[in-house]
Protein backbone atom coordinates (compact mmCIF):
# COMPACT_ATOMS: atom_id res chain seq x y z
CA UNK A 1 0.00 0.00 0.00
CA UNK A 2 1.31 3.44 -0.92
CA UNK A 3 1.91 6.12 1.71
CA UNK A 4 0.75 8.78 -0.73
CA UNK A 5 -2.52 10.53 0.01
CA UNK A 6 -4.44 12.33 -2.72
CA UNK A 7 -6.25 15.36 -1.35
CA UNK A 8 -8.16 17.90 -3.43
CA UNK A 9 -7.21 21.37 -2.13
CA UNK A 10 -9.03 24.64 -2.54
CA UNK A 11 -7.76 28.12 -1.71
CA UNK A 12 -9.34 31.50 -2.25
CA UNK A 13 -7.53 34.16 -4.30
CA UNK A 14 -6.03 35.96 -1.30
CA UNK A 15 -4.40 32.75 -0.04
CA UNK A 16 -3.17 31.81 -3.53
CA UNK A 17 -1.52 35.23 -3.92
CA UNK A 18 0.63 34.55 -0.85
CA UNK A 19 2.51 37.02 1.34
CA UNK A 20 6.12 38.20 1.34
CA UNK A 21 8.28 37.50 4.38
CA UNK A 22 11.94 38.33 4.92
CA UNK A 23 12.20 37.02 8.50
CA UNK A 24 10.76 34.07 10.40
CA UNK A 25 10.68 33.20 14.08
CA UNK A 26 9.92 29.76 15.50
CA UNK A 27 8.52 29.42 19.02
CA UNK A 28 7.49 26.31 20.93
CA UNK A 29 4.88 25.28 23.44
CA UNK A 30 4.59 21.80 24.97
CA UNK A 31 2.03 20.59 22.40
CA UNK A 32 2.66 22.82 19.40
CA UNK A 33 5.16 24.93 17.52
CA UNK A 34 4.55 28.24 15.78
CA UNK A 35 6.29 29.82 12.85
CA UNK A 36 5.72 33.56 12.53
CA UNK A 37 6.51 34.94 9.08
CA UNK A 38 7.44 38.60 9.35
CA UNK A 39 7.98 41.42 6.88
CA UNK A 40 10.60 43.89 8.08
CA UNK A 41 10.53 47.23 6.31
CA UNK A 42 13.96 48.83 6.65
CA UNK A 43 12.86 51.89 4.71
CA UNK A 44 10.87 53.35 7.61
CA UNK A 45 11.91 56.79 8.82
CA UNK A 46 12.07 55.52 12.42
CA UNK A 47 14.28 52.54 11.58
CA UNK A 48 13.19 49.00 10.83
CA UNK A 49 9.55 48.11 11.45
CA UNK A 50 8.21 44.57 11.36
CA UNK A 51 4.76 43.07 11.00
CA UNK A 52 3.69 39.44 11.27
CA UNK A 53 2.18 38.61 7.89
CA UNK A 54 1.32 35.00 8.70
CA UNK A 55 1.45 32.54 11.60
CA UNK A 56 1.46 28.79 11.11
CA UNK A 57 0.75 26.54 14.11
CA UNK A 58 2.06 22.99 13.79
CA UNK A 59 2.34 19.82 15.81
CA UNK A 60 5.92 18.79 16.55
CA UNK A 61 5.59 15.89 14.09
CA UNK A 62 4.41 18.20 11.31
CA UNK A 63 7.30 20.58 12.04
CA UNK A 64 9.75 17.68 11.73
CA UNK A 65 8.14 16.62 8.43
CA UNK A 66 8.37 20.22 7.18
CA UNK A 67 12.05 20.36 8.15
CA UNK A 68 12.72 17.13 6.24
CA UNK A 69 10.82 18.36 3.18
CA UNK A 70 12.69 21.69 3.17
CA UNK A 71 16.04 19.92 3.59
CA UNK A 72 15.26 17.61 0.66
CA UNK A 73 14.08 20.51 -1.48
CA UNK A 74 17.22 22.57 -0.83
CA UNK A 75 19.45 19.57 -1.59
CA UNK A 76 17.63 18.98 -4.89
CA UNK A 77 17.57 22.65 -5.90
CA UNK A 78 20.85 24.31 -4.84
CA UNK A 79 20.98 28.08 -5.31
CA UNK A 80 24.71 28.39 -5.83
CA UNK A 81 26.53 31.67 -5.47
CA UNK A 82 27.12 33.62 -2.27
CA UNK A 83 23.60 33.15 -0.83
CA UNK A 84 23.99 29.38 -0.30
CA UNK A 85 25.06 28.38 3.19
Amino acid sequence: MSDELNIQLAADLKVRQGVYSNLSVISSQPKEDRIDFIFVDGASEDGAEGVVVSRVILTRQTLIELRNAITSHIAAHPMGGEDEQ
